[in-house]
């Protein structure tokens, strides 16, 4: 008997499912020569997509690359209702409060267990700069603070929106909340004092009763740095520090906050 699927049917299915030839182009093209595709189109096509890979390739590099701010925009002039625009804020859950002591007395922390205690580790800190009588403006602050009356001198710590800012007061209905960036949960709370100190100087300053200027902005920066060559800190200075020498450190400080928003 003959063998299955010998015969003319199996060249007729060979053919149905054989692939098209090939150009001597190498291109794919029809039983009678002529291509598949288009030649101009593929020749078009090809480029154009090495340009878009190339295009999303530079979208994604600059999407991801850090923002770079001067060091008089760092800390960016707020307005009546916080002393530095944050662009927004995330704060923790827990809302439960602790109140200080010595010299924060009237103070109250609010946050979770790990914030409390640093809360207080900060205030520690800044009452022991506060008691050395070179910080008359941010005493003058400390005490403003904390006659905000019971329960309404608030420090807490947040997730600032506004990349590379570390503190700022907030009024909040009755309260004067200062809020530290979260990353000092996690440090050496103690080196919080220099930028709680800055705050405490716009306090002393008048403000939210008065429109802070750039000349306020810069004694708070002179006060901030000498905090910070009062305090021991880690081998590596904090960002705080380090952004308070750069500004300092300008050929005019004070023209360099002008120019970055704050009035003269």
């Amino acid at each position: 008997m003959p063998e299955q699927g010998s015969g003319a049917g199996d060249e007729g299915d060979a053919d149905r499912f054989a692939l098209p030839p090939l150009r001597g182009d190498g291109l794919p093209a029809a039983p009678d020569g002529s291509p598949l595709l288009q030649r101009w189109f593929l020749l078009i096509m090809i480029p154009l997509v090495l340009v878009g890979l190339v295009v999303i390739g530079f979208a994604l590099a600059s999407a991801l690359r850090p923002v770079e701010f001067s060091p008089a925009e760092r800390r960016p002039r707020g307005g009546p209702s916080e002393t530095h625009d944050t662009a927004g804020r995330l704060t923790g859950e827990t809302v439960e409060t602790q109140p200080a002591t010595g010299c924060a007395t009237g103070v109250v922390v609010e946050g979770d267990l790990g914030a409390r205690s640093a809360g207080l580790r900060a205030l520690s800190a800044a009452c022991q700069l506060v008691a050395t009588g070179d910080f008359p403006v941010a005493s003058d602050g400390l005490d403003n603070w904390r006659n905000a009356g019971e329960g309404n001198a608030v420090l807490r710590f947040v997730v600032f929106a506004r990349t590379g800012l570390d503190s700022t007061v907030l009024v909040e209905g009755d309260r004067l909340v200062i809020e530290l960036g979260n990353k000092f949960v996690f440090d050496d709370a103690s080196e919080a004092a220099p930028t709680l100190m800055h705050e405490l100087a716009h306090l002393g300053q008048g403000w939210p009763s008065v429109v802070l200027t750039a000349s306020d902005e810069l004694a708070a920066m002179q006060v901030q740095r000498l905090a910070c060559n009062r305090i021991a800190v880690r081998q590596d200075p904090p960002r705080t520090c380090l952004d308070s020498d750069e500004l300092l450190a300008l050929d005019d400080p004070l023209e360099a906050l002008v120019d970055a928003g704050w009035p003269h």
